[in-house]
């Protein structure tokens, strides 16, 4: 089924919204990336630049978020949750650890497989910039 509302999603996969702990220590410098596009959707936490328009794949209208074909400053958690039938790995801002939505491993649905390999960033969790 749908959720209602991020937080009902998040509490079904046991994580609460906001930063996740960070694996590992981070240790010396911080490198960000800086995409240079018209359009810049950033983390809503720290406004780290995420992902650009021209990588957007999908406008949001009809799920949690934008499907994204490259994202910038992201960090991927090692381990895959189940989410409903597909699994999906963890996507966090690089520079504060704030949860912004999920790379798909992979899709059972055939109309969804399109996804697999790509990133879904949740609207909740992200900004805009030109």
């Amino acid at each position: 089924g749908e959720f209602q509302t991020f937080q009902h999603y998040f509490k079904r996969i046991n994580l609460s919204a906001g930063p996740l702990p960070s694996p590992l220590p981070i240790m010396g410098k911080l490198f960000l990336v800086y995409p240079d596009d018209s359009m810049v959707f950033c983390c809503k936490s720290c406004t780290t630049p995420i992902a650009t328009r021209s990588d957007r794949i999908t406008n949001g209208k009809t799920e949690r978020g934008c499907v994204f074909e490259r994202l910038y400053n992201i960090r991927e958690q090692d381990f895959v949750k189940r989410l409903s039938e597909d699994m999906v790995r963890l996507v966090t801002c690089k520079k504060c650890h704030h949860l912004m939505g999920w790379r798909y491993e992979f899709c059972v649905d055939e109309k969804d497989q399109f996804k697999e390999g790509r990133f879904l960033l949740l609207d909740t969790e992200l900004i805009s910039k030109k």
